[in-house]
């Protein structure tokens, strides 16, 4: 152990005495910490006493790390030795291991792990000089797209030693996966975040040295009062069984279902199972030996300063790692039973984290999401819910979101909740085992031919990073300046231009800046269904109808605010909840208790729903009265039919606010989306009727038309969506639809009327080969995600209105085979007839 001297200098503190100068720094002033590459070491206002230690601490680390790094030989030694170090036979191996998990604060168990993690130290330990919003000097941590010269440094040490290492052991710097993305097209840095659904979350933070005991005590408590609770269930489990008992049956009763005496049995036997699975949690709890999930847990606060709830997480992970490698080496007949074991610890750990904490896994992961750092990337071996995704997607914390699992759990609905905040989203199906851990940096690009993510970005990486993300903003910025443009066709000798009205979709009042930002006239759909996801419960209807009221409200604010002038004043379509499918949030899955939300949506919910459908219509009608360009639509109508229950409901809406004397707009009407063939055919009618606005969801009536499963309305070619939405029925249909409506509403002006009647809203007006084929055929107004209006904008303005017309006629009239053959055709005519490339970087990014 060091002598405690007032002067202790680093450069001359051998490998030996690292770890114990570390643990003793009282009284000592440290000298050789302002290398030049880690900046000033000096406390700042506002630091404790504890900080500065710990600050202390870390630059020791790296600037011993970086002694390290500067010596291939110690480099190589302790890859090639690891196994032996870590056995610890011999003193000076115990010594040397010291040393090593020293330099990165806690244990690591391969030279990978420790790599990266002494990559980790040298970020800790820099301080950049740099200037507050004030203008004032300050010294900060580096910040996730900060480049370094620290971490070249560790570049080139790392490759340098790989050169002498065999191709087994060697150390690798970064690692890519290749993902499928959304249309945005842009790069952005961030810190991973490892989130996985109905899971509880730990606050991955490390605890200070001086906490450990009380968190020791804590888990210590945790367990006395399991053990307490399984005593107490041991000897009065029939007491136990029978209270559950009475209480579902109250449940059941209350919500008025009425049980005979076998079905009351099987509630028993539930109630009884119940309670046999928490007295085996409770003994998982417990246990005092290597398979105790506290006694586990406690060793990871001990040696890596874990949280409890992180330990607890930690030593399910590591007892779920060993078992799986047993279960290798086992006879395959035990093999299901050791299957069935881990899924219980899973599940027995998960139950311990919500007992430990006292929360749900929603609140947790809310926690943890507001203690992530800015730029923080999600990662998700699953695919999320409706209401998670709206919570990641709708927090400034957040940049990107990366999901596992099947794709059709990360479908064209998921991606669109982050499209429409100017996030990214991403999907790559084997997520599960990928080396990803909450803290590592990542690199997301979506900017590059080839999507990917870059997990723990060498700095040559980064700075390549960085200049495709300056070649993105601008990129940006040339679309933003293009706002005030008009949608209009390509002026020719014989023919004048046409306005095409471009509106957006959005979910919120957050998403209205971007949208506007890029041009959008409008809005022509705005789901509500997100809005539903920040309740966690609906406690009445009256309260419903004021939040949805405040929501919308503040929406419009802000589109009156955002506007251009020129564009003030065009139709914001609001639609009724579209429930069912992938959006079901938590505060409606009573409405789906006995029904499949893939078959029971839209239309049919609401009208089984009838108060709850009338809160958003009296919110509607209210709130029209104040913003004229309120306009509303009733999504997934079966068939006509189902309209007079509308009207009655829409009118009984209109008594109840006359009744209340509340203000509202008296000779408002609803429209409809067309999105099942049903309806389609009825196209006639519907506009004879004058319903408006009459708006066509291409997504759902493409798999209407091609018997789609649900969700299913694209298929996967080289790694791309190509949507089912140009097959030549749909386009028959659309071309039917739009003749119909045109007619019932004596034809429209698109240069001058702001409440235009038909659009087409669905991902097929986003593309180019889409908006191509919907204008020939006659629509004069899309609707779509706010990144698509600009790059659809400069295919409008580049092509004379004919050429669209003489395209969407030769396509509907060639014998095509599928949706593939008609986009390629669309494309060659577009370069024959109008000398404009579809595919160039001008209308695709």
């Amino acid at each position: 152990m060091p002598e405690i001297r007032k002067v202790v200098n680093l450069k001359t503190v051998d490998a030996k005495e690292t770890k114990q100068l570390i643990e003793t720094l009282d009284g000592i002033e440290l000298k050789g910490t302002k290398d030049e590459l880690f900046g000033p070491l000096r406390r700042g206002e506002g630091v404790s006493d504890e900080e500065w230690v710990d600050e202390r601490r870390w630059r020791i680390r790296g600037v011993k790390a970086l002694h390290f790094l500067r010596n291939r030989a110690s480099m190589r030694y302790a890859v090639e030795n690891w196994d032996k170090l870590e056995a610890g036979e011999t003193p000076d191996d115990i010594s040397h291991m010291q040393y090593l998990q020293s330099l990165v604060d806690i244990d690591v168990n391969t030279p990978q792990q420790f790599f990266k993690r002494l990559r980790r130290t040298l970020n800790r330990a820099i301080r950049i000089e740099d200037k507050d919003e004030g203008g004032q000097r300050i010294l900060r941590k580096p910040r996730v797209e900060d480049t370094h010269e620290a971490f070249e440094i560790f570049d080139r040490a790392v490759k340098d030693l790989n050169t002498s290492l065999p191709q087994d052991q060697r150390i690798k710097l970064e690692h890519r996966i290749p993902v499928q993305s959304t249309s945005r097209h842009t790069i952005e840095f961030g810190r991973a975040w490892w989130y996985e659904p109905d899971v509880p979350v730990p606050n991955k933070v490390l605890i200070p040295s001086h906490k450990i005991g009380e968190e020791l005590q804590s888990l210590g408590d945790f367990r006395q009062k399991a053990y307490d609770r399984q005593v107490w269930l041991h000897e009065n489990e029939q007491t136990e069984v029978n209270k559950r008992f009475e209480a579902r049956l109250k449940q059941l009763s209350d919500a008025g279902s009425s049980l005979d005496e076998g079905e009351k049995k099987e509630v028993h036997a539930g109630c009884r199972q119940e309670v046999l699975e928490e007295r085996g949690v409770l003994d998982w709890i417990t246990r005092g030996d290597d398979d105790g999930i506290v006694a586990r847990a406690e060793k990871f606060v001990k040696r890596r300063r874990y949280n409890g709830m992180w330990a607890l997480e930690a030593a399910k992970d590591e007892w779920i790692n060993e078992k799986k490698e047993d279960m290798s080496k086992s006879d395959p007949l035990m093999r299901p039973i050791l299957v069935n074991q881990l899924s219980d610890y899973e599940e027995a750990v998960k139950k311990a984290q919500q007992m430990y904490s006292g929360k749900e896994p929603g609140e947790l992961a809310q926690e943890a999401l507001e203690n992530m750092p800015k730029g923080t990337i999600v990662f998700s071996p699953k695919a999320l819910g409706q209401d998670e995704a709206v919570r990641f997607a709708a927090s400034p914390k957040v940049r990107a979101v990366i999901v596992g699992g099947p794709k059709d759990k990360a479908g064209p609905h998921f991606h669109r909740i982050f499209d429409q905040r100017s996030k990214l989203s991403a999907y790559y199906p084997d997520l599960e085992g990928f080396p990803v851990e909450t803290g590592d940096y990542v690199v997301v690009d979506t900017y590059t031919k080839k999507p990917q993510v870059v997990m723990d970005p060498t700095e040559e990486t980064r700075r390549q990073a960085h200049r495709w993300r300056r070649a993105a903003k601008v990129t940006e910025g040339k679309k933003v300046r293009e706002a005030k443009y008009e949608a209009e066709t390509k002026k020719t000798r014989d023919r004048d231009s046409v306005t095409i009205q471009l509106a957006g979709n959005v979910s919120d009042a957050d998403e209205v800046p971007y949208l506007l930002g890029h041009g959008a006239k409008g809005v022509g759909l705005c789901r509500g269904e997100e809005i539903l996801s920040k309740l966690k419960e609906i406690t009445s209807y009256d309260s419903l109808e004021k939040h949805i009221y405040t929501e919308y409200s503040s929406m419009l604010d802000e589109i009156h605010s955002e506007s251009l002038d020129e564009k003030r004043g065009y139709a914001v379509v609001l639609r009724a909840f579209d429930l069912g499918g992938d959006k079901v949030p938590g505060c409606v899955k009573p409405f789906f208790s006995d029904k499949d939300p893939m078959q029971y949506r839209g239309a049919r919910v609401l009208l089984d729903n009838p108060k709850f459908f009338k809160a958003q219509a009296k919110a509607v009608l209210r709130l029209a009265y104040h913003y004229e360009e309120t306009e509303f639509m009733i999504p997934m109508v079966e068939d006509a039919g189902q309209l007079p229950e509308f009207k009655n409901l829409w009118g009984e809406a209109k008594s109840e606010l006359t009744e209340e004397k509340t203000q509202f707009k008296q000779d408002m009407d609803f429209g409809v989306m067309i999105e099942t063939r049903n309806l389609a055919e009825q196209t006639p009618y519907i506009a004879a009727q004058n319903i408006k606005p009459l708006s066509v969801g291409s997504n759902d009536l493409t798999r209407d038309l091609l018997n789609l499963p649900w969700g299913k309305v694209y298929e996967l070619r080289d790694g791309v969506e190509e949507y089912y939405d140009h097959e030549p029925p749909v386009l028959r249909y659309l071309k039917f639809i739009q003749d119909q409506g045109r007619e019932g509403f004596e034809q429209p002006d698109s240069k001058e009327d702001k409440h235009y009647p038909i659009e087409v809203c669905g991902d097929m007006a986003g593309t180019n080969t889409g908006a191509i084929l919907l204008i020939g055929m006659g629509y004069r107004k899309l609707s779509m995600v706010a990144d698509r209006i600009p790059l659809v904008k400069r295919v409008i303005r580049d092509t004379p209105i004919k050429v669209m017309e003489r395209i969407a006629g030769e396509v509907l009239q060639q014998p095509l085979l599928n949706n593939r053959e008609v986009r390629q055709y669309v494309t060659e005519k577009m370069r024959d007839y109008a000398d404009v490339d579809i595919e160039s970087p001008k209308y695709t990014k």
